[in-house]
């Protein structure tokens, strides 16, 4: 069994190399690293599968060995927890790749779905969704988007933002990317360096905004 210490003892070779760590479980398959030329270190499940009446060697990747605190991947222990997760797979007569392949279908189609409710719900409740995910995610830009939206697309626009979200269409975001232009340069002819970077902000809101609600026939109209 290793130890986080000889993990960061093996050396980089020429070419690609990789180990495997010795266990005494049988069908459960085994954790493997891989060491690469620059030194990175990657675990590996590894199982074998049948295909074609032969036992084939399977590799699927884990990720990253995390060497140090500021290092993004997997510890030693967090790496002997997934291989044991795999392994649990194989004794139950799965394919350890395709169940993972499966599992990421079912989540994109949870995302899908998800995503799908948000559309069924208004314009402004859309724009709400997201602008707290801009919070959460620590984007200081995040009010001067909100208050800009008040002034370019709330207020003008009362009636679209009740409007179902799946109902907007280019022409509607064109209307308040327009009005944004306008109104920005009434002002002694050019905006602050402030309002600047918050109409920038905003306008890249709404081409996300576009691009969720009609994805490629609303991207290519406003071409």
């Amino acid at each position: 069994m290793w130890t986080g210490s000889q993990i960061k003892a093996m050396k980089p070779r020429e070419g690609p190399y990789r180990v495997s760590e010795g266990t005494d479980r049988r069908g459960y398959g085994r954790l493997v690293i891989e060491v690469k030329p620059n030194g990175a270190k990657y675990f590996f499940f590894q199982y074998f599968r049948k295909q074609d009446g032969k036992s084939k060697k399977t590799l699927v990747s884990i990720g990253r060995f995390k060497d140090s605190a500021k290092t993004v991947g997997y510890s030693l222990s967090d790496a002997r927890d997934v291989t044991l997760e795999y392994g649990n797979l194989l004794k139950q007569g799965l394919d350890v790749r395709a169940s993972i392949e499966e599992k990421q279908l079912e989540q994109r189609e949870r995302i899908r779905k998800i995503e799908s409710a948000k559309l069924q719900g208004s314009f402004s409740q859309l724009i709400d969704s997201y602008l707290a995910a801009m919070e959460a995610d620590g984007k200081r830009s995040h009010e001067s988007v909100r208050s800009s939206l008040r002034i370019y697309l709330n207020e003008p626009f009362p009636e679209m933002i009740k409007r179902k979200a799946n109902t907007i269409e280019a022409d509607d975001m064109r209307l308040a990317v327009n009005l944004m232009d306008r109104l920005r340069m009434s002002v002694l002819g050019k905006p602050t360096i402030k309002s600047a970077s918050a109409e920038m902000s905003t306008s890249c809101f709404l081409i996300n905004l576009r691009s969720l609600i009609q994805p490629r026939s609303m991207l290519l109209s406003l071409m």
